[in-house]
């Protein structure tokens, strides 16, 4: 994340499928002149439109033992090398509050390095 000097904020995704179909992994950390920690877990839920994901996940692990079981959410707009993220806990203080199923907020904090990438992708429809 583009943050000040000291501060160390990432992220990494690894999701497939759509909607409750989703399946994959997450993991944030965040650190700050040494403080801070980290949290890991499951996909639930991921949405893709165009250049933009929504995914949800139920933190499985933490530094934080009060995340696990808490469902976060993440955006991603992937923009070439200028890509951005939002994520469901910025307004959340104690970071224990679970979102819906794919809900999170939007892609507001810029990526410094890295390059997320997001794929279109739908089911396949019954033939009709």
């Amino acid at each position: 994340m583009d943050r000040p000097a000291g501060e160390d904020v990432r992220f990494a995704f690894d999701a497939h499928g759509f909607a409750t179909l989703a399946r994959g992994t997450f993991r944030v950390s965040h650190y700050d002149g040494g403080r801070g920690g980290w949290f890991a877990g499951r996909i639930d839920c991921l949405i893709v439109a165009g250049p933009v994901a929504v995914a949800t996940g139920v933190v499985t692990d933490s530094t934080f033992p009060e995340f696990v079981g808490v469902r976060k959410g993440f955006t991603v707009y992937d923009h070439g090398r200028h890509d951005r993220v939002g994520y469901s806990w910025a307004l959340d203080e104690t970071g224990t509050e679970s979102v819906p199923l794919c809900l999170s907020g939007a892609p507001y904090e810029s990526v410094a390095s890295g390059d997320f990438r997001v794929t279109e992708w739908f089911p396949p429809t019954p033939a009709g």
